[in-house]
């Protein structure tokens, strides 16, 4: 397990991709974070992180010393410095915000680019037109409307937050891993991909709605067969 998780770490390093690498680290503290503690889990879980942030910290000044594209990309961040992907994500963010309260119901799907354009690499001969905003949720805003990025956004947050209470009160290894899939993936989608591209996110949402649904549905059986006890006892 530990191999596997350390070739994975060592592909995404490679891969040059910042996005990836920052959804990462959200996920494991996060999922760090919901345990307690005073568990055994809890602490061990807050080592692991500990040390995969000192060490991915340590592998990245190696990387920008090695002149490694990944290493100089996010050194460049960390000194204020934007490149052109920073600049067009940006670029792109910002003419989708602007264009979401023009379109009540939005422009309809795969119509980005005719409310805004952006090119990729706008500075050389070979520049491109950037087909989406390289954020779902303002995806969904603009090409769905406005009312349905905010339900998508709600949905989100409810997730979010049901799997984290769930997992602080009490470890499940399978959700855990469903919490964690859920918060890299949704990550990811912030700023990379569009609706399509996203395909992962999508299958942790489905099962993390069945998880918080099929728990409530549970406690509300629970719930009920508690009522009918007395009645049963004194008909």
């Amino acid at each position: 397990m530990i191999l596997l998780v350390a070739l994975a770490l060592t592909g995404l390093l490679l891969s040059g991709s910042r996005g990836p690498l920052l959804a990462l680290a959200c996920a494991a503290v996060l999922s760090a974070s919901a345990l307690k503690l005073r568990s055994v889990e809890g602490r061990r879980a807050w080592l692991t992180t500990g040390l995969l942030v000192v060490v991915g910290t340590i592998v990245l000044a190696w990387l920008a010393a090695e002149g490694h594209r990944l290493g100089q990309r996010v050194m460049r961040i960390a000194t204020g410095e934007l490149g052109d992907t920073e600049l067009t994500r940006l670029a792109l963010w910002e003419g989708a915000w602007q264009q979401i309260p023009e379109h009540s119901f939005g422009v309809g799907w795969g119509r980005f680019t005719e409310v805004v354009q952006v090119y990729h690499d706008a500075l050389h001969a070979n520049a491109k037109l950037a087909l989406y905003p390289h954020n779902i949720v303002l995806e969904i805003a603009l090409e769905a409307g406005w009312l349905a990025g905010a339900i998508f956004a709600c949905l989100v947050a409810w997730l979010w937050v049901s799997l984290y209470k769930r997992l602080y009160r009490r470890l499940n290894l399978h959700e855990g891993v469903v919490f964690a899939g859920f918060v890299y993936w949704f990550s990811c989608s912030l700023v990379s991909g569009d609706v399509n591209d996203n395909r992962p996110f999508w299958a942790f949402l489905a099962v993390s709605v069945s998880i918080v649904m099929g728990s409530r549905s549970q406690s509300s059986a629970a719930q009920s067969e508690r009522h009918a006890e007395p009645n049963e006892r004194f008909p």
